[in-house]
């Protein structure tokens, strides 16, 4: 077991051959009516991971989800994934290491986070723990993605933006020269969604209030994969 708690349970065992990685995730008793309407999480991050890993954005592969529903509410849903090399980015981070492998470590993360706004995705949770960096140099693949959205072409400039505060931001855990380093590697030869101000400076509240802003508008003008 890696985590129990009220709302989640995380645990690895196998699942026929594979090595896998278990999420149970548990709807508390006032929200099981109304989750009844909507996918649950389990479906929508199976469907997620299976979308990135068609457009060749590295991501885990589900081997499965299931529900359970009783009497038309949603009391839990089961996500099964394969147990993919490597560790996730906020772990490693917080190893000792050298300057130059938490430098290529976050040019990774970088330019994973360009890759799937390229692709026309918008993550809504993109942290350093819903990246799993292996190899030297480290590549890097999607584990969490539950709130994906998709668009025709490239995610829009404010959804990068968010994506990028919740990366890199105030509350990353990243010192001032990490994050400009991730948001050099983002940027590449173009220029970045916003400036270095304004992904160190932007309030919590405020980052919250954009997130839920823009989820509910992308779901309106897009559609989920």
């Amino acid at each position: 077991v890696i985590k129990d708690e009220p709302g989640t349970l995380l645990f690895r065992a196998p699942c026929a051959a594979d090595d896998a990685w278990w999420k149970l995730y548990r709807n508390p008793p006032q929200r099981r009516f109304l989750a009844a309407f909507a996918r649950s999480r389990a479906k929508r991050e199976a469907i997620a991971l299976t979308a990135l890993a068609g457009a060749g954005i590295p991501a885990a592969h589900p081997l499965g989800w299931d529900e359970h529903r009783q009497g038309g509410c949603l009391h839990a849903s089961l996500l099964v994934t394969r147990n993919e090399p490597g560790q996730d980015l906020r772990s490693l981070l917080r190893q000792p290491g050298t300057s130059e492998q938490r430098h290529t470590l976050l040019q990774a993360a970088g330019a994973a986070a360009r890759q799937l706004h390229d692709a026309g995705f918008g993550h809504f949770r993109m942290q350093l723990r819903n990246l799993l960096a292996h190899g030297d140099p480290p590549q890097c693949a999607w584990l969490d993605a539950p709130y994906l959205l998709q668009w025709p072409n490239s995610a829009p400039r404010p959804v990068r933006s968010l994506d990028l505060v919740d990366l890199a931001g105030q509350d990353s855990q990243l010192t001032s020269e990490e994050a400009a380093t991730l948001l050099a590697a983002y940027a590449q030869e173009d220029q970045a969604p916003l400036t270095f101000a304004q992904l160190r400076t932007r309030p919590r509240l405020a980052q919250k209030f954009r997130r839920i802003g823009y989820y509910l508008l992308g779901l309106a003008t897009c559609r989920r994969p």
